[in-house]
């Protein structure tokens, strides 16, 4: 039921929470996905979009979860985190939702303990917040809500404030980038004072930065630049055996180039060029999405330096390692360069790049090579299975309440 709201029960050590079964095919556990090469990032993705999740085959087999299950369930969110690595959002949306839904299913029908009740939610929520992220990518923004808020009352059920936190930042990310940067602060502040001290270093260094970027957006430099600051001070004291496993992206590039792109978007190309620099310096060539992307920042950073020659070649290198992707975020940004390059027509560097952009979104199958294809529309409501009214009275609730 891709995009309808996520309601989720809270673990009962007595016995299953109730809910409509759904139909339980067979299934077989996923192989360990093989960094090295993209190509086997892609193989994986359509191996589990063939093969059911484990959570359905063990429910239908018997409706008793013990801890061995809960860790084969840990194992694939982890797995997913680090596909989506090399994998766009419209490619790998389908297959998380898939595994969203299995383990919910689980979660309501099956027979657990407290302690594996809390290791569900946590799974439930991890997964929450990666379709929300990935549903995002995939340029259908409203579903990632619906997924964020349903993963935050996830983490609330389980007690781990530090995930819920992690929710909270994320869906303040999309609000400033698609909604209202003055709310996504507000929503990012709360994700940074609700684990107060109690979460890792680097969990702390992550909800700062993005509390940097929603004041960039907010146009606060000066509360952007001292919450960098904070950034840079947290991941000095990073420690990780403290870190939850979600939090293993988070590196020194990763806050180099979210600094960079602070700084980008409120219009200080001295500052944001040499962060964007050593960001991507050394990054992994493999993760075409996100060196794209960030390329894209880079191109802008010249064009506000008036180099438009140095952006053109910055955006061509993005449109061109945009079209081994199929990402809404990388077509967006595109875009937007090819908008603002179009202002420059009498410069050679710009009519060339517009050819390689107008001949990579022709050309590229699905609609990737810079934003030629238009993302697949939601599904409408009329579409979406209808949860009780209970539910329904809960999906209209802030997120941020919990």
């Amino acid at each position: 039921m891709p995009g309808a709201p996520i309601v989720v029960p809270a673990a009962r050590s007595a016995g299953p929470a109730r809910a409509r079964p759904v139909p339980a095919p067979a299934a077989a556990a996923a192989t360990q996905p093989a960094q090295a090469d993209e190509w086997d990032s892609v193989r994986l993705a359509h191996e589990w979009l063939l093969l059911e999740p484990p959570q359905v085959v063990e429910l239908a087999a018997g409706r008793h979860v013990g801890a061995a299950l809960a860790e084969k369930v840990e194992g694939r969110v982890g797995q997913f985190r680090r596909l989506d690595d090399y994998v766009g959002g419209r490619d790998l949306v389908g297959l998380v939702e898939r595994e969203l839904l299995g383990t919910v299913t689980m979660l309501r029908e099956a027979i657990y303990d407290a302690a594996v009740g809390r290791r569900l939610l946590s799974s439930v929520a991890q997964l929450c917040q990666l379709a929300g992220w990935i549903a995002a990518d995939a340029g259908r923004h409203g579903a990632a809500g619906r997924f964020l808020t349903g993963g935050i009352r996830a983490a609330h059920a389980g007690g781990d404030t530090a995930l819920a936190a992690n929710l909270i930042s994320t869906q303040a990310y999309q609000t400033v980038n698609h909604a209202d940067p003055r709310q996504g602060v507000l929503l990012a502040q709360t994700a940074c004072a609700g684990v107060g001290r109690s979460a890792s270093a680097t969990t702390r260094a992550l909800l700062a930065d993005r509390l940097a970027w929603a004041h960039a957006r907010a146009g606060e430099r000066r509360a952007c630049e001292q919450t960098l600051a904070v950034v840079e001070r947290l991941y000095d004291r990073t420690d990780p055996a403290a870190d939850p496993e979600w939090v293993y992206w988070l590196d020194a590039r990763e806050i180099d180039v979210m600094a960079g792109r602070c700084w980008t978007e409120l219009r200080r190309p001295d500052r944001a060029e040499d962060r964007l620099r050593h960001g991507l310096t050394g990054y992994d060539p493999l993760r075409a999405r996100e060196i794209s992307l960030y390329e894209t920042w880079f191109a802008e950073v010249h064009l506000q330096q008036g180099d438009v020659e140095r952006a053109c070649e910055r955006a061509l290198r993005a449109a061109r390692l945009d079209a081994r992707v199929n990402s809404a975020r990388t077509a967006e940004r595109l875009r937007m360069l090819a908008r603002r390059l179009g202002g420059y027509r009498s410069v050679r560097a710009v009519r060339e790049f517009g050819e390689v952009y107008r001949t990579l979104r022709e050309t590229v199958p699905g609609g990737g090579g810079g934003g030629g294809g238009r993302p697949r529309p939601e599904p409408g409501a009329a579409n979406r299975p209808v949860p009780p009214a209970t539910a329904r009275a809960d999906a209209r609730r802030p997120a941020y309440g919990g």
